[in-house]
């Protein structure tokens, strides 16, 4: 008799994603729409007028300045794009069409800016004398009307990151709670839970079967199940499948939730005279795999009826999906949730 299959419930899975690319792409959005559709951060200033600047090169605390008008005041954007095409830039820093640059022939700063009408092009030798230029011309002004997005650039750069550092740390750990919440695996309603030590006592039959997987544990609660790859019934029909990839499941058993949490690992190893000895070694997150575990897949050590079922005659590919399913079907069959996790630290896990 073939297990009841066990999936995560999609919705969850739907709702992950777009919930993920909102809190991602929103913020992100919000803030180009703000640079591009707030105030320009300068102005034409009432008390000079920019007429007698256009077409001349004039060196400004330095700099040299190029002040060139264009066609229509809405057209002063494209106008500046058109313009940054022309120069050779290896360091661009771009706000709507507020372009700061480094040229890639000679190495001096230059910004090029649409005020109004018209769009200012200046480059120094660095950003600091581009900008002591920009500060004394004397027919442009900074806009009352406060850009929140330049402000925070210009002023509060340092705030600025430390916020986005913030907030992306914040996203990566609801992430990591979401994905674990979202691939869990709960037990078929009605299912009656086994307590702690019946199913520690469950898993751990699994090493009377004549099978080449076990699970180790190291202390009540702290599992690992993994292929017995020390066991010389075992080694050389490991080395004749060529495996190489050894693959780990290490589990945390919470009583008080009836949850267990998992991770998945795995190493390389090579083989010499029929010994395997790891080629290297390292443990690290697979990513979350949702819904794909049935209680009913063929493989060659089964938890079906209450019990552990061996099929002799099965030929092992010795992946991950044969050490894991049989393992997911024990637990939440018993009547506990599977969970898979990023990390065993709850705040972040779940």
């Amino acid at each position: 008799m073939e297990g009841p299959p066990l999936r995560c419930r999609r919705w969850r899975v739907i709702v992950l994603f777009p919930a993920a690319f909102v809190s991602i792409a929103g913020p992100t959005a919000g803030l180009l729409l703000l640079g591009l559709l707030g105030p320009p951060p300068f102005v034409l200033s009432q008390d000079a007028e920019p007429g007698a600047w256009v077409g001349a090169e004039r060196q400004v605390e330095g700099a040299m300045v190029v002040v060139r008008r264009a066609d229509v005041v809405e057209g002063a954007g494209k106008t500046a794009d058109e313009l940054a095409a022309t120069v050779p830039m290896k360091r661009i820093d771009k706000t709507g069409h507020d372009w700061r640059y480094i040229r890639s022939d000679d190495g001096r700063a230059g910004r090029i800016l649409p005020v109004d009408g018209f769009v200012l092009s200046i480059e120094g030798r660095d950003r600091r004398q581009v900008d002591s230029a920009l500060a004394a011309l004397p027919f442009i002004v900074e806009n009352p009307e406060k850009n929140l997005v330049y402000e925070l650039l210009k002023h509060h750069l340092g705030l600025f990151l430390w916020g986005v550092g913030i907030y992306v740390v914040l996203v990566a750990v609801a992430m990591a709670r979401g994905a674990a919440w979202a691939a869990s695996i709960e037990p078929p309603r009605k299912t009656r839970p086994l307590d702690f030590d019946a199913l520690r006592s469950r898993l751990l039959e699994i090493n009377e079967l004549d099978v080449p997987a076990a699970i180790r544990e190291k202390r009540p609660g702290r599992m690992t199940a993994e292929w017995r790859l020390a066991d010389a019934r075992w080694t050389g029909l490991f080395e004749k499948a060529g495996l190489t990839i050894v693959h780990r499941v290490t589990m945390r058993l919470d009583p008080e939730r009836r949850i267990v949490r998992a991770i998945d690992s795995q190493r390389k190893v090579r083989w010499s005279a029929g010994v395997p000895t790891a080629a290297w070694s390292a443990s690290f997150f697979r990513g979350i795999v949702f819904c794909q575990v049935e209680a009913g897949a063929q493989y060659g050590v089964l938890f079906r009826d209450d019990g552990w079922r061996v099929d002799a005659a099965y030929r092992y590919a010795f992946n991950l999906d044969e050490l894991k399913t049989p393992v997911v079907a024990a637990i939440v069959l018993s009547g506990w949730t599977w969970r898979p996790v990023v990390t065993f630290l709850r705040p972040i896990g779940g």
